[in-house]
């Protein structure tokens, strides 16, 4: 998955944001508190049930944990507040930086929260861009 979406997406990012374009990029690893021990992290697409605040269709209503809710409630804020102005902070959130491909700095949703720091990923990453920077890739 890291040479086929995770490479691209930071490489979109990237070239968007040298075009002068704004760009929020993310990692989201949380997990639900029903699936852990279950799950050895996130899967594809699981931070959609949390942007639209319905974390319980993961795992039933029933097993959504209050610290699910929490996650659910702020991942969703920033989205709708990304969908009504085109940037995803305010609200009294923590501030997600805009993308620059200059510093390494990426919002993570973690089970312990947001955290704004190194992309987690960064080192495979780097090396899908290596490869295909080599000729070796899709580009």
């Amino acid at each position: 998955m890291d040479n086929t979406m995770t490479e691209p997406a930071r490489y979109l990012a990237n070239e968007l944001a040298r075009a002068g374009q704004s760009v929020w990029l993310y990692r989201f690893a949380y997990v639900s508190q029903a699936q852990r021990g279950e799950l050895m992290g996130t899967m594809h697409a699981f931070e959609i049930p949390f942007t639209l605040n319905i974390p319980g269709v993961l795992v039933g209503a029933d097993k959504v944990t209050p610290t699910d809710k929490i996650m659910g409630d702020l991942t969703s804020a920033y989205w709708a507040q990304f969908g009504k102005t085109g940037d995803p902070n305010g609200g009294g959130r923590p501030v997600w930086p805009r993308h620059d491909p200059a510093a390494d700095r990426i919002m993570h949703f973690t089970n312990g929260g947001v955290i704004v720091g190194t992309d987690p990923l960064k080192p495979r990453v780097d090396l899908w861009q290596r490869v295909w920077s080599r000729g070796a890739g899709p580009r």
